[in-house]
């Protein structure tokens, strides 16, 4: 029963690959070559490479670590984010002053308005 289920498996993974050949080959090649190049790049029996990239990696992992700790994202992009809410309430306060300068402004047209009719 086992048997049966893995070669029914077997074939419909079989049929989906078959399926998709034009797009898996082309990625299998590009893999194979830019694998190809970089063992050329790096030699296999110099460990150094390696072991200065897994460094680099392993430092790089620490700092963004010790800046992003877990949900709370760091603090350089928080200031920043206080500064635009900082921003946006100003703006806000802008334009409510403004709302009350032309509500003002209009008052007072209104009101030379009425003394020019009452002159008249």
């Amino acid at each position: 029963m086992l048997l049966d289920f893995l070669q029914v498996f077997a074939e419909i993974i079989g049929a989906i690959l078959t399926f998709l050949k034009p797009i898996v080959s082309p990625i299998g090649a590009w893999m194979v070559e830019w694998i190809e190049v970089v063992l050329g790049v790096f030699p296999d029996d110099s460990l150094s490479i390696y072991i200065g990239i897994f460094i680099f990696l392993i430092v790089v992992g620490a700092i963004v670590n010790s800046l992003w700790t877990g949900d709370a994202p760091p603090n350089f992009l928080t200031q920043k984010g206080k500064l635009a809410t900082i921003s946006d309430e100003k703006l806000k306060e802008v334009e409510e002053i403004e709302d009350l300068t032309k509500v003002y402004k209009d008052d007072d047209d209104r009101k030379r308005d009425s003394d020019q009719i009452d002159e008249d």
